[in-house]
């Protein structure tokens, strides 16, 4: 599995603990599936948990899909 495929499994797996019951792909956006304070929380400590990257809140608000932030991710891990 490529780097890219990890993350973007981890962030459909983070999402999909914000939003139990909801399917989500790789174009789901976190506003759209109803999005508040609680699911980014919520998705934010699953992405430190399992990818051990520090993100924040703004981060769901510029790249708002499961790709997008994927995408931003990699570059992230990329920088260290």
């Amino acid at each position: 599995m490529s780097d890219f495929a990890r993350i973007a499994s981890a962030v459909r797996e983070s999402y999909e603990a914000a939003f139990p019951g909801q399917t989500i792909h790789v174009d789901s956006d976190f506003f759209e599936l109803g999005g508040d304070s609680l699911a980014m929380v919520t998705i934010i400590l699953e992405l430190e948990k399992h990818l051990n990257v520090e993100i924040v809140g703004v981060d769901l608000i510029h790249a708002p899909t499961v790709q997008d932030l994927s995408h931003q991710i990699e570059a992230y891990l990329s920088e260290e």
